[in-house]
């Protein structure tokens, strides 16, 4: 078999797995793809008005992820991303959303709309976290996360994307290539592999609005971000 019919079958074997994901489909990003079949270009899910303020608000009210400074981690790389990118000019830090969010009430959660417009954002891209693992089973080192994401007009509140009428979730999946040995166990050892994985999953919410590739250097994995 060549190279290119091998790749091409790789593909299929991804694409019959993601056609089975639960909640009606999948983005697996990074290196899972990128050493199966090589680089591949993705289109953007969604385009912006570059011109409107726009803002991340990254949603962990299930406690997902263990850390706060790596939740936050998560909204400056997908900021980052999404201006590196050129898909927006505005972009309002995520973690001020914090600081809005601080002021519900027990039990009365503000609306997506509702935070936005207190950040003077006209477009919020939400991102609720289902997933955020460095290990599925305890023994297994094999980091992951799974979001739901949906893009909401502060000012309207109408959900831009996905369309209405559609699936009320677009899901972003990031899976990073297994690692030697056993999951960290020290706390050290265990924030440093989570700030890893924050940082994949905010280069995977930014890269959602503009072309790129699916693949990604490896050796970029442990790169800092500002």
């Amino acid at each position: 078999m060549t190279t290119r019919h091998c790749g091409g079958w790789l593909l299929k074997v991804v694409l019959s797995v993601c056609a089975a994901w639960p909640l009606g489909g999948c983005n697996i990003l990074g290196p899972a793809i990128y050493f199966a079949v090589g680089p591949e270009k993705a289109q953007a899910v969604y385009v912006l008005d570059k011109d409107r303020p726009t803002v991340f608000f990254i949603d962990d009210r299930a406690n997902r992820v263990p850390q706060r400074s790596v939740r936050e981690l998560i909204g400056t790389v997908a900021e980052k991303t999404l201006l590196d990118g050129e898909a927006a000019r505005n972009v309002i830090e995520s973690r001020r959303v914090q600081a809005v969010v601080a002021r519900e009430r027990f039990g009365k959660p503000m609306g997506i709309a509702e935070v936005g417009m207190a950040l003077e954002a006209e477009v919020v891209i939400y991102a609720w976290i289902d997933e955020f693992s460095l290990s599925p089973d305890g023994q297994t080192y094999l980091p992951s996360a799974s979001l739901r994401m949906k893009v909401i007009d502060a000012t309207t509140k109408a959900r831009l994307f996905p369309a209405e009428g559609a699936e009320p979730w677009h899901i972003v999946t990031v899976k990073v290539p297994l690692q030697q040995g056993a999951p960290p166990t020290t706390n050290t050892e265990r924030a440093l592999a989570e700030e890893n994985l924050a940082r994949w999953v905010g280069r995977a919410l930014g890269r959602q609005f503009f072309e790129h590739q699916t693949g990604l250097d490896p050796a970029r994995l442990d790169e800092k971000v500002p």
